[in-house]
Formats: structure tokens, C-alpha cells, sequence
């Protein structure tokens, strides 16, 4: 964990100034736990506030807020690093929380004074995707406890001019004053360095000027409609596009309201922010919400398709041994039986296996066995395997006699082959020729495995080598199989250093290529 020094008088003073110690729960900061919750996968989720020797649950999903003792706690050590901290334990915390994922929280000035924390009562481990998530939906928080606290400083000071332009010179935001021609009369140091324009230069100018053409008449017409009715109290807020140097856009948000009183003219205040960091946050949140609800979704269907394809053999099983069991039949039909049921078997131990191969894959449980691999031999050996299953198909091959031997796991690589041209032929309902070709590729060697089936649209290449990923259209519905196969291709080849994609074009076949390095990359 990397600590940094903290100045906890400061920290504390800028804690106590947003006055949300012990206040009422808040909707704004209520909706960001209620999608870390929903995110990271948890079963709790917090925004803490770090005191001197307290911790104040400002905003709890999952749990009932309750204030605890800060000394020796998660959300202390969380706070003391640049970088989201996580721990896993067998023994729970004063929560009931045997892992946490923890980002410190950061206000205008630069005090970390909370923590956005995700919590599980159950073991788990955080990968980096979850702690990236973790840090986006901490930036979002962070927003509001800026907003907390400008808000707080314009309803305490506002009148007083001194402590105004101090204001205006240190905070992050861009303040503004606006004249009864909708022109600026003052801007501060933070709105000089967000439209990259010198102050002189931005003063006298339209404030409309300053944001795209579609958002400058509306913005116009509230400056001169409140300066009309002076003394009536106003707030407008507004989410737009601005204008920087050279004609960059880039969001802002913008408060409109109260007065800036002068000897002889009202003038409207406007707080503008720059919020194209939360933006980006909020896309990658919303991204990975419909990820989320893809992966949901295709889960659901592998379920249903798995138990579908698993009742379908054990039917076939049961079928058979039903039928040996009550009557009497000659030694061939035995036979005959005997091999369905061995077929079926073999069909769910295929399933299983891809099942708990990609399971010990993806969480790196399973270990390669490195050898000397001839990638021709394996490859031959598959196809005449195959090709003793099919009378529609033809295996060719087009092997470079040349290709180097590789460093790789002879067993893993097999299985890679044997994926690839099981999909050839399967995809390949009317049969056809199944083409693999090797060749050299620098430091790498090259397979290709090409059919001429049913092939694939241009918008599910992205998507094919994904778990729970499966194309489905009306010629595909007699085909079986669970849809792992490609999913265990794409592990295996990237454990051997590798990668693999395809090409395809709906209607004329599929070509499935894989690369692996000659020689095994350093541990």
C-alpha cells in the first residue's frame, strides 16, 4: 500500500466546513452506492467520512449506517493510500466484513476526508477491473463533496466582496460575473485556465460566447430575464457544452443565481464547472452497466442451453439402458446401444471438462506443461480423427514441411486444434472441405483453420471468443453444444503467449487463425 503524508488539521477543518457529519441521508450520494452495490458485486456499499477518531457512514447499501471507532480500521488505511486499497481476511472487521475494497475521497482543496468502500462478508478477491470501477464511481462522489462544499461557502460568505474575490482567485471552479448585457465583468483565476484565455481577453465578452452555438440563446435569455426582475431569487442549473481554446468543446455545468451587488448595477453569479472527468466517468459506468446486463443476459441463455444440451444426453442414456434392461436383444443391437451410451458419455464428459477447464483458466489455477510441441503432427493427428467421424467432410491440410518446433503443452494445444476443426465441421452442417494450414510468422507459428459453412455476421467477430457468447439464428437451432470451445481456445493460446481471431463472412464460411511464440517468453 502506498502512504502518503496527511495534514490532519487541514484534513479535519475542510471535513467539518461541508457540515455533513451526522446529517440526514442524501439521495445524490445514496444513487452512487446503490450502483457501486449493483457493480462491484457486492453486498454492501459505502460512503464513509473519516473523522478524528471516528468513521461517519454518510451513505450505506446493504447495511444499516453505524458510526464506528476510526483507529485500526479499513476505512483508516484506505485513506492513507494513493491507490484503492483491498483486503481479504478469514476473521470479520467491526462490520462483519471479511473483504474490502476502499478509495480514498478527496474534496476541492486537496483533503482526503472519506472513503468510497465496496464490502463482502464472504472471501473475495477484487480484480483490477472492479478497483477501476471502483475508482471511477469514487470520482463521481467526489464531485458531490465538491459541490457540498462550494455551496456551503457561497450561502455562508455571499455579500461579503473581500472574502468573494479570495473565492474567486482559489477555487477549482470557474466564477463569473455577468452584467445586464449577458457580458462578463470579472472571471477568476480557475476560469482563465479552463477556456485558456487571458482574463483581459474573456472580460467584456458574452458569456454565451463562451459555450457552442446550439447553447447560447436559451442562456442569454435567463441572464437578462432574471437582471429584468431584480430582487426575485433564482437558480439555474444547466448541463452544456463549452467552448476552450481553438474551438475544443468540452462539458461543463453551470449554476446560475444570486446577485452581485455593486453602487449601481445587479450582476448575475455564475459557478461553472468543468466535468468532463466525471462524463467519462459516468460513460465508462454506464458501459459497463450494459456489459453487466450482456453478461447477465448470456449467463441466463448458457444456463438454459447447458441444461438443455445435459438433459438431452442423460436421456439418451437413460433411453438405452432402459431398453437393455427390460428386453432381451441379439449381441449386435447390444452393441449398437452400447455405443450411443458411450457417445452420450463421452459427450457430457466433453461438457464438464470445458466447464472446469475454463473455470481453472480464467483463474489461473491450471499450469502449462511445457515440451517440445511439432505443431504438424498435432494438427495431422486431429484430422485424421476427425475425418474418420464424417463422410460430408474433407480435412485438407497445407503444412509448411519447414515449421519449427514450439515450446508449448502438447495436450493444451491439442485441444486448441481439435476446438477449431470440431467448429469447422459442426458449423459446416452441409458439409465441405476444412483447410489447415501451417506456416511460420517471424518469431511465432501460424494455424488457420478455414470452412465453408454457415459463417458468421461482421457484428458478432468481436463477441465469438467470449464466455456465455453465442450466435444464434434459425440454421444454427439443430445445432448442439454449450459454446465454451472457443472461449477454451482463446485461454489456452494466451497462457502459451498467443493470440487467435477470426474471420469470417455470413453465409460463406468462417477462418479461425491462432499464433504461438517459437520459444516460451521468459517467467
Amino acid at each position: 500500500m502506498s502512504r502518503v503524508p496527511i495534514d490532519e488539521a487541514g484534513r479535519l477543518e475542510s471535513l467539518n466546513r461541508l457540515d455533513l457529519l451526522g446529517s440526514a441521508p442524501e439521495e445524490r450520494f445514496d444513487r452512487i452506492t446503490r450502483l457501486a452495490r449493483r457493480l462491484m458485486g457486492t453486498p454492501v456499499a459505502v460512503i464513509a467520512l473519516v473523522g478524528a477518531d471516528r468513521v461517519w457512514i454518510k451513505s450505506a447499501q446493504g447495511m444499516s449506517p453505524a458510526d464506528l471507532l476510526r483507529p485500526g480500521t479499513h476505512f483508516e488505511r484506505a485513506l492513507n493510500s494513493r491507490r484503492p486499497y483491498t483486503h481479504s481476511g478469514s476473521e470479520p472487521d467491526q462490520l462483519g466484513m471479511r473483504s474490502f475494497a476502499g478509495k480514498s475521497l478527496t474534496e476541492p482543496a486537496g483533503h482526503r476526508i472519506g472513503v468510497m468502500a465496496a464490502m463482502d462478508p464472504d472471501l473475495r478477491e477484487f480484480d483490477e477491473d472492479e478497483l477501476e470501477l471502483l475508482v471511477d464511481l469514487s470520482a463521481v462522489a467526489e464531485r458531490e463533496l465538491g459541490r457540498s462544499a462550494f455551496d456551503r461557502l457561497l450561502d455562508e460568505y455571499r455579500g461579503n466582496a473581500a472574502w468573494a474575490q479570495s473565492v474567486m482567485d482559489n477555487v477549482s471552479e470557474a466564477l463569473v460575473t455577468v452584467d445586464q448585457e449577458a457580458r462578463i465583468r470579472s472571471v477568476s483565476r480557475a476560469g482563465v485556465r479552463m477556456f485558456q484565455r487571458p482574463a483581459g481577453e474573456l472580460v467584456g465578452t458574452p458569456l454565451a460566447d463562451l459555450l457552442a452555438a446550439e447553447e447560447r440563446e436559451e442562456l442569454t435569455r435567463i441572464v437578462r430575464a432574471h437582471l429584468a426582475e431584480s430582487g426575485q431569487s433564482f437558480r439555474v442549473h444547466r448541463e452544456v457544452t463549452a467552448l476552450g481554446a481553438e474551438g475544443t468543446r468540452f462539458p461543463v455545468e453551470i449554476d446560475l443565481g444570486g446577485s452581485w451587488l455593486t453602487e449601481d448595477e445587479t450582476m448575475v453569479v455564475a459557478v461553472i464547472r468543468d466535468i468532463t472527468e466525471r462524463k467519462d466517468a459516468e460513460a465508462r459506468l454506464l458501459q459497463a452497466i450494459a456489459e453487466l446486463d450482456r453478461i447477465s443476459n448470456a449467463k441466463s441463455y448458457f444456463v438454459s442451453l447447458v441444461g438443455h444440451e445435459f438433459r438431452t444426453a442423460l436421456t439418451g442414456i437413460q433411453g438405452f439402458s432402459e431398453l437393455l434392461a427390460d428386453q432381451d436383444f441379439d449381441r449386435a443391437e447390444v452393441q449398437e446401444f452400447a455405443r450411443e451410451i458411450h457417445t452420450e458419455s463421452l459427450r457430457l464428459t466433453r461438457m464438464i471438462s470445458e466447464m472446469l477447464d475454463l473455470e481453472r483458466m480464467e483463474s489461473g489455477r491450471m499450469q502449462l506443461n511445457y515440451g517440445k510441441v511439432d505443431l504438424n503432427r498435432v494438427i495431422a493427428e486431429a484430422a485424421d480423427r476427425f475425418q474418420a467421424t464424417t463422410q460430408q467432410h474433407w480435412m485438407l491440410l497445407d503444412l509448411d514441411p519447414q515449421l519449427p518446433l514450439i515450446d508449448g503443452d502438447a495436450d493444451k494445444l491439442t485441444q486448441v486444434v481439435s476446438n477449431l476443426v470440431s467448429n469447422a465441421i459442426k458449423y459446416s452442417p452441409k458439409g465441405g472441405d476444412v483447410l489447415i494450414v501451417s506456416s511460420p510468422d517471424g518469431d511465432d507459428v501460424r494455424v488457420a483453420t478455414t470452412d465453408h459453412g454457415l459463417g458468421l455476421p461482421p457484428e458478432a467477430l468481436d463477441s465469438v471468443f467470449d464466455r456465455y457468447a453465442r450466435h444464434e439464428s434459425k440454421d444454427r437451432e439443430s445445432i448442439t453444444g454449450t459454446g465454451l470451445g472457443l472461449p477454451v481456445v482463446r485461454q489456452i493460446v494466451e497462457m502459451h503467449g498467443g493470440r487467435v481471431w477470426a474471420e469470417s463472412e455470413d453465409g460463406k464460411g468462417s477462418t479461425f487463425t491462432f499464433t504461438i511464440p517459437i520459444q516460451r517468453a521468459s517467467p
